[in-house]
């Protein structure tokens, strides 16, 4: 670079985002000096969706675009080549046989109840390196506390962490697959339960997520 005057050219940058023009210029040595801008919520128009960045001098530069939305009541992703489906069920006992059953939207389950996970995978196309990850709401605790290696169905690690629980699958032929996990609500209150993802290690564009859904623990 110091042989072909690189490390002596500065570098300019025309930026059009939405209605908005910036002009900078870097130094050679100006790597530290990132620049920001933001938009949110009802000021996030169509024209912020894609940015014009026109470069001049010999210095290597980076530039990206992000969007990030949030919202109380998500809906599941459009059916791909990857997807992740989740249901929770509440255990209980009767007439001295276990059982299990779905739990309704908003549904009030006991303190202490004991609720099955269920995660349903299915992709049509085989995958090496797949992590699930299943947030894991306020005021519930895992049954399970120890992670480690699981064979059941296909071979994984979980992972248990005091936000969520993590499956990394080395590898993900093309098919259907469930496996699950279980969790108790320790503290009463109404709680926002995030979606759970699944995601493609090294090919991020493949991934999927489930709906939300609320609990209420009484």
């Amino acid at each position: 670079m110091q042989i072909n005057g690189l490390l002596d050219d500065p570098a300019e940058y025309t930026i059009m985002w939405g209605n908005e023009k910036k002009e900078l210029q870097f130094e050679p040595f100006d790597w530290q000096k990132p620049f920001v801008w933001t938009q949110q919520a009802a000021n996030v128009a169509p024209q912020y969706y894609t940015a014009q960045v026109t470069k001049r001098g010999g210095l290597t530069g980076f530039a990206t675009l992000d969007a990030v939305y949030t919202t109380k009541q998500a809906l599941p992703s459009p059916e791909g080549v990857l997807n992740v489906s989740r249901e929770y069920l509440l255990k209980y006992t009767e007439n001295g046989i276990e059982k299990v059953r779905p739990i309704e939207t908003e549904e009030e389950i006991p303190v202490g109840a004991e609720i099955e996970v269920r995660l349903t995978l299915q992709t049509t196309s085989a995958f090496d390196f797949v992590v699930v990850s299943d947030p894991k709401p306020a005021g519930f605790e895992n049954t399970d506390l120890l992670s480690g290696w699981s064979w059941h169905t296909l071979p994984m690690y979980r992972e248990y962490r005091d936000a969520a629980t993590h499956f990394f699958l080395d590898r993900v032929p093309a098919g259907t697959y469930t496996f699950s996990y279980t969790m108790h609500p320790t503290l009463a209150g109404e709680y926002h339960l995030l979606p759970a993802q699944v995601q493609s290690m090294y090919a991020p564009e493949f991934s999927a997520h489930t709906g939300s859904i609320k609990i209420k623990v009484k």
